[in-house]
């Protein structure tokens, strides 16, 4: 976490959590789904951020990963991952490859 900014956007709505990530400029956004049901809304929210011009990697973790290749499908994100642990293996190239913001 050091130099990164991390928001936690609970029982925000799809347009907030759109217009926030617009705002910040994000270059890496991360959903935990706990389960199969929130896929529909995740994945609305998904092809809204790869509108945006500057579309930043979209991650996708948490119970309902575990149907990895369905639920890939489902939502568009760029990354499914099972753990946190995984989610920084897999984002490393992309965190290594920007500067932290002071």
């Amino acid at each position: 976490q050091e130099g990164w900014e991390v928001e936690l956007q609970l029982e925000q709505s799809s347009d907030e959590i759109v217009e926030a990530v617009r705002r910040a400029g994000a270059h890496l956004v991360g959903f935990t789904v706990g389960r199969e049901a929130s896929r529909d809304r995740i994945g609305s929210i998904v092809t809204r951020l790869k509108d945006l011009p500057d579309t930043p990697t979209l991650l996708v973790g948490g119970v309902a990963s575990s149907l990895r290749d369905e639920f890939a499908i489902g939502t568009g994100a760029d990354l499914i991952v099972s753990s946190i642990e995984e989610a920084l293996e897999q984002t490393m190239p992309i965190r290594t490859s920007l500067k932290p913001r002071d």
